[in-house]
């Protein structure tokens, strides 16, 4: 993810699982739009895909607020110790006016279910496409690329999130880039 320059002529964005009509001094802000929504719905993991796509696990039904006034260099500070690339992410310094502009649900999947043999499948097919891009992906056995499937579906369980093509592509993509670096 690259960093992001501030255009203080285009808004800014808060998402919450609350609703409210300003918010508070502290809070966190972004131009992207799409971050905002997604941090609407309380993920415990949130990820940004190489093409600067968004997923998230967030269960919470989420609120997308834009700022209601423009805003300047001394109503903002970057977040201190803040884990996305700069330019994203910033703490208002004092009180500022919303304004309502969706509300959306969040992701409605139990922590607690093992995939179903259909997401198994859908997963299953990823991964094996996913994993095309490296000489050590395409050396796998059919048991083997079964084997990672599985691990992939595991830390999707044990991180709360879906089985959807977003969080398994995402997993097996960091596995590729593992294998990357060491070719």
């Amino acid at each position: 993810m690259k960093s992001r320059q501030v255009d203080w002529q285009q808004p800014w964005y808060h998402g919450s699982n609350q609703a409210f009509t300003r918010l508070k001094a502290g809070s966190t802000i972004t131009q992207w739009r799409e971050l905002a929504e997604a941090f609407s719905h309380q993920p415990k993991n949130l990820w940004i895909n190489d093409d600067e796509s968004l997923g998230h696990n967030g269960p919470e039904d989420g609120y997308l607020y834009q700022i209601d006034e423009l805003l300047n260099p001394e109503d903002l500070e970057p977040v201190p110790g803040s884990t996305m690339a700069p330019g994203l992410e910033w703490l208002t310094r004092r009180e500022i006016p919303l304004r309502l502009l969706s509300r959306s649900p969040g992701v409605k999947r139990a922590c607690n279910l093992p995939p179903t043999p259909a997401e198994f499948e859908r997963a299953h097919a990823i991964v094996a496409e996913v994993f095309q891009e490296t000489e050590a992906g395409r050396s796998l056995s059919a048991a083997d690329l079964q084997t990672w499937t599985q691990k992939i579906l595991q830390t999707c369980f044990a991180l709360c999130l879906n089985y959807g093509e977003e969080p398994v592509r995402a997993i097996a993509m960091a596995r590729v880039r593992e294998w990357k670096r060491a070719e």
